[in-house]
């Protein structure tokens, strides 16, 4: 609403019409890290630092694949990572992951 101000309802309306399925647990979850003050509602400033933080952990473990530095990753940086964190994927669900990220972000082999 025109409050400027989203509560976790309208953040699980705006989820839902995105695509996503939010889970009653993780919802408030995330909520809650966006509520820095804990006043139950999500301003914009409480929304761009929560933002911010999450973009930055995601360029670090962008970083921490892309062992290149070419600021691609490759199907076999992929793969490495995934090796390092004990997860088997086949050649065909890499390239579908690796085609996916391709797509989402404009990168990747």
């Amino acid at each position: 609403d025109a409050n400027s101000y989203v509560d976790v309802d309208e953040l699980r309306v705006c989820l839902i019409r995105q695509g996503h399925s939010p889970d009653g647990a993780l919802l408030a979850q995330s909520f809650s890290a966006m509520d820095a003050n804990k006043d139950g509602k999500i301003s914009f400033s409480e929304f761009v630092a929560y933002t911010s933080r999450q973009e930055e952990l995601l360029r670090r473990m962008f970083d921490e694949i892309d062992t290149s530095r070419t600021g691609k990753v490759t199907a076999a940086e992929l793969r490495a990572a995934l090796h390092r964190m004990s997860i088997r994927v086949d050649d065909r669900r890499l390239r579908r992951m690796v085609q996916q990220m391709a797509h989402g972000a404009g990168s990747g082999d």
